[in-house]
């Protein structure tokens, strides 16, 4: 296992040429080659250019050695819980790097001018002791750092299912409430079906085709927004006492598809406007620095109809928090006469 691990290592520092690779290659030889130059400096002020890089160098090798050494044996033992073969191999690495360790510090005496040779093969085994601790706590890193971007990409998988999850139990139940509108004109022989079809059909295509991503454009998600409202304007009876404002004029911005119409569809689900005329449905759509704003709302005299939750208002709910986090913001009020909300989101550019 510990061969193949080496393989795997020589194989990704020669072969494997991704940029993240590559980066912490660079930066590995960046480190090492501080390390000789540092070594080379106490070196050379009393010794020729090629003695003092090569002790340099070789003294330095030798602690890569040990270090990346640590660093496979951790990867490949302890990862396993091969606890025995770990601490020998472990053991194996400090005995080997203090020994050779030493004799470069001796063959070096030959070498160095002066009878003080910089402590190369001084506390060698407290040297290669803290280069294998390195290796060690260097691959615990990796393994730290691997498990955050596991997790985080398990987070980001578990956040698109539920998306997609929360999308799938919405458009049914769109489609349901405007099927039942649409019965309702053909039952009456309204002249106003044909219209009110093809104005689902509009929404049909967006729904299916348009909302696969987290962002659409504000545009045709406010198109979308004007079909549902027409929609249902269609099978009213005091159609005056529906007013809606879209004083957008700039669609630039990118929003999270099918937000907003759950709240504009608790209007009319909570209305009694085809039963009172004196009850009517106040929607309204601006933007204000950067940000959009959907105020919606209707009152109602007589007995209220109004119902406690449903399946999209819980759904959009957890698909802003899902979406936007802490940067939108949401104000509604509800009692037994009368419903208001206000959403503000921020638009992507």
């Amino acid at each position: 296992m510990l061969k193949n691990g080496w393989k795997e290592f020589f194989y990704i520092l020669l072969c494997e040429k991704d940029s993240n690779t590559m980066k912490k290659i660079n930066i590995h030889l960046l480190v090492w080659l501080g390390l000789i130059a540092l070594k080379f400096i106490s070196l050379i002020e009393n010794n020729s250019f090629m003695v003092s890089i090569t002790v340099a160098g070789f003294i330095y090798m030798c602690y890569a050695l040990v270090f990346y050494s640590a660093s496979k044996i951790h990867q490949q033992f302890y990862e396993n819980k091969r606890f025995l073969l770990y601490g020998l191999f472990l053991f194996v690495v400090l005995i080997f790097g203090t020994v050779l360790v030493r004799v470069i510090g001796r063959v070096s005496d030959f070498f160095i001018e002066g009878t003080y040779t910089f402590g190369i093969g001084n506390y060698a085994f407290f040297r290669v002791f803290f280069f294998m601790l390195f290796g060690v706590l260097y691959q615990l890193l990796l393994e730290h750092k691997k498990a955050e971007e596991k997790n985080k990409n398990l987070e980001l998988e578990k956040r698109e299912t539920e998306l997609q999850f929360l999308k799938s139990q919405m458009n049914p139940h769109f489609f349901f409430n405007t099927l039942n509108n649409i019965y309702g004109l053909a039952y009456q022989k309204n002249d106003m079906t044909p219209k009110a079809i093809l104005k689902l059909s509009e929404a049909m295509r967006y729904v299916i085709y348009e909302t696969k991503s987290d962002q659409v454009s504000l545009m045709k998600e406010l198109q979308f927004i004007n079909n549902y409202i027409e929609l249902e304007r269609l099978r009213l009876v005091h159609k005056e006492n529906l007013i809606y404002q879209n004083e957008v004029n700039w669609f630039g911005g990118k929003i999270a598809p099918l937000v907003l119409l759950p709240f504009v569809e608790n209007c009319f689900k909570h209305s009694n406007i085809d039963e009172d005329e004196d009850s009517e449905i106040n929607i309204s759509i601006w933007i204000e620095d950067g940000v959009l704003h959907l105020s919606c709302g209707n009152t109602m005299s007589g007995k209220a109809n109004y119902k406690e939750g449903g399946v999209g208002t819980s759904n959009v709910m957890k698909r802003l928090e899902l979406l936007y986090g802490d940067k939108y913001s949401l104000h509604n009020e509800s009692t037994s006469n009368s419903y208001f909300v206000l959403l503000k989101l921020p638009l992507e550019l």
